[in-house]
């Protein structure tokens, strides 16, 4: 009996520090999401009547303000750069500093109606998608050229397979992603049609692309053909265990040249 008493007597004591842990925790974020709700109300305070965002009201008074003061950094920093590359005004850090500051404050106090911002802001949207939607192509490009190498069928073989992939997700998600709230006419899923298209365009001109590579291996090393790239490559190889042998280079080193040369040996005699 008193062992169940003691047991349930430490599952309580656990409960109730659990409890008393994710009360405190949760006290914390809300602590700290005030204060940070503060800090930015406190800044637009002090410098929304310098950028010109005192105008704004409402909710999209704090998107302004944050978008402005980017803004404002952005053209602070190049202005900056541009006149410290400059005589005479490189002689004098006081001088780039006025016209850096100044420069900034007139191009951003400005912008009054959120329109305006919105449209400078429109390029920095399409940079984020491009770099977001281009980078897993980019990791899957690198993939095949790199990885699957010299293997022309595995390599059309994983083209093909990613434009099925790619068309598949098209199909399943077309009418959930475009019911999303502010996706507008255009519906981003077509995205994924653009991108199967690459692949295809991948597929169709495999070998052209690797001609490419070879091509660029050939400048690299300076040599005239592929005969004499791939000749340079073997003494490459050869001098590598040279430098073994006589203690110029060590094992670590010497597997990661052998692999290296190896694999782009490979690459250049797959044609």
């Amino acid at each position: 009996m008193n062992k169940k008493r003691l047991a349930l007597f430490s599952i309580a004591v656990v409960i109730s520090l659990f409890l008393t842990s994710f009360a405190s925790a949760q006290n914390i974020v809300d602590d700290v999401k005030k204060f940070w709700q503060g800090f930015i109300e406190v800044l637009n305070v002090i410098l929304g009547p310098i950028l010109g965002t005192s105008v704004v009201s409402g909710q999209a008074q704090g998107d302004i303000f944050f978008a402005k003061l980017f803004i404002f950094l952005i053209i602070l920093a190049v202005v900056w750069a541009v006149l410290d590359a400059i005589p005479p005004f490189n002689e004098y850090v006081w001088i780039i500093a006025v016209l850096s500051i100044g420069v900034s404050l007139l191009s951003t106090r400005f912008l009054a109606t959120p329109g305006w911002v919105e449209t400078i802001l429109l390029p920095y949207n399409a940079f984020a998608v491009t770099l977001t939607a281009f980078l897993p192509l980019l990791l899957y490009f690198y993939f095949v050229e790199k990885t699957i190498g010299p293997r022309p069928t595995l390599r059309k073989t994983a083209w093909i397979f990613a434009a099925v992939v790619f068309i598949g997700l098209f199909v399943s998600r077309y009418e959930e992603i475009g019911t999303i709230a502010g996706a507008g006419k255009f519906n981003p899923v077509w995205i994924y049609i653009v991108t199967s298209g690459i692949c295809f365009v991948f597929f169709i001109f495999d070998g052209t692309i690797r001609r490419a590579f070879v091509k660029s291996e050939m400048e690299a090393i300076g040599a005239a053909d592929r005969t004499a790239l791939s000749a340079e490559l073997r003494r490459k190889i050869n001098q590598a265990n040279t430098d073994l042998a006589n203690g110029v280079i060590t094992a670590t080193q010497h597997r990661r040249m052998l692999k290296e040369f190896n694999r782009r040996l490979r690459r250049v005699e797959s044609f």
